[in-house]
């Protein structure tokens, strides 16, 4: 499973039209979530994602950590990371 993350807050904007045709020409099943769309609170600085790496806060962001295995986001985020680099 492939996750894309569309920041613009348009609704058909270019950069979701673009991560849209990326996870589909990958083959592989995706899911694309809208940020903008979500409600997603700021960290408060708790330390509880520290014991499983999932975050407690009760959001938008908290159904991402669970049906999702969260190994795929640990990976996601290298890969992101990664590109930064370039």
């Amino acid at each position: 499973m492939l996750l894309g993350f569309n920041g613009s807050p348009k609704p058909d904007s270019n950069l979701r039209r673009i991560i849209e045709m990326m996870l589909k020409e990958s083959g592989k099943d995706y899911r694309i979530y809208d940020l903008a769309q979500m409600d997603i609170k700021p960290c408060m600085g708790c330390v509880k994602c520290a014991k499983n790496n999932r975050c407690v806060m009760k959001d938008d962001m908290f159904p991402l950590y669970f049906e999702n295995d969260p190994e795929i986001v640990k990976r996601a985020n290298k890969i992101v990371k990664r590109l930064g680099n370039l």
